[in-house]
């Protein structure tokens, strides 16, 4: 807490599944996900004494081929994994209780062409994917009571070559898409009513991109 060093945690490395691409701690810091490329998302318990790690029952819960990251809405109610190679997105609802995983109804959802990321907006209304193969977002309304999405409309959304990750500002007016290939950053207006978005500019960046971090709100 005083200096940001960082000390192992007793039992760590804990057991994940075969070659794990992504982690995600839910909003109050109880479960940790992480996507694996056994094509499964293992989920786990945080002891909030000492931070370690134990399995939630059921674990690991099956996700489509490929799955490349894992992300959960910001009220901790659902769970989402961009799978690469089935072009597709699995959406889960979250146990509050037990972090156990449950596939939303109509799950998994069609995305683009090697979907590889998934971001969910601040006011947790929508989801959008980077599409790594077809150099697109899709845009997703979510459901509220089940978390199941539907295409917002006027997705997909163009993106530079090989969008790779995105985020938001914490008022959620912009997001902001990396762009693995074309080295450089796709910015855009969020209409907070219909999830749609509008290019604000394309950014140079350095060379091959991968994730982006926001903090602070605009005015």
């Amino acid at each position: 807490p005083l200096t940001g060093a960082l000390a192992p945690i007793s039992g760590s490395p804990f057991v994940a599944g075969m070659y794990p691409r992504s982690v995600c701690v839910d909003p109050t810091g109880k479960f940790v996900f992480i996507a694996s490329a056994a094509g499964a998302v293992d989920a786990y318990v945080v002891n909030q004494s000492t931070g370690a790690l134990s399995s939630v029952a059921g674990s690991p819960f099956a996700t489509g081929a490929g799955p490349q990251s894992v992300s959960v809405d910001p009220s901790g109610r659902f769970a989402y994994v961009a799978n690469a190679n089935a072009d597709t997105v699995s959406a889960y609802s979250i146990d509050l209780i037990t972090g156990a995983l449950t596939a939303a109804p109509g799950s998994p959802f069609a995305a683009g062409t090697r979907p590889v990321f998934v971001g969910v907006d601040p006011s947790g209304n929508f989801a959008y994917v980077a599409n790594a193969a077809s150099n697109t977002v899709s845009g997703f309304a979510i459901n509220q009571i089940t978390g199941a999405l539907s295409q917002i409309v006027g997705s997909p959304f163009v993106a530079g070559r090989g969008p790779g990750s995105m985020s938001f500002d914490a008022s959620g007016k912009f997001a902001y898409v990396v762009n693995n290939s074309s080295n450089d950053l796709s910015v855009y207006a969020v209409d907070q009513s219909t999830g749609v978005l509008t290019p604000v500019g394309l950014y140079p960046t350095g060379v091959y991109p991968r994730f982006i971090a926001t903090a602070g709100k605009i005015q």
